[in-house]
């Protein structure tokens, strides 16, 4: 797993460490969109977003998805849906990074 489940961080350095790497995800598909000249906008989180998320670690199941937010903010959880709709279908251009 790329993360600790959002419902076993208790310490304040956990859930520190736990947004930087959200936003290094967000940042390196940021920097992937930027030199695709991919359009973000339209990117909307699905089945498959939410299934990533288990995958990654993040969560284990829908239930987790208040804690998420409340961690890393509703801002932040868009992005980062955004950016796991985008990781997911371009997953073989970004295998190489």
């Amino acid at each position: 797993m790329i993360f600790k489940n959002v419902s076993l961080i208790s310490t304040t350095s956990e859930k520190k460490y736990f947004k930087e790497k959200v936003n290094l995800f967000i940042n390196s598909i940021n920097c992937f969109v930027e030199k695709e000249n991919i359009v973000m906008d339209h990117q909307q989180a699905t089945l498959d977003t939410f299934s990533e998320l288990m995958d990654m670690g993040i969560i284990n199941n829908y239930e987790d998805i208040p804690l998420l937010i409340k961690l890393i903010g509703k801002d932040v959880y868009i992005k980062l849906t955004k950016a796991i709709s985008i990781y997911l279908d371009n997953r073989d251009c970004l295998y190489p990074y």
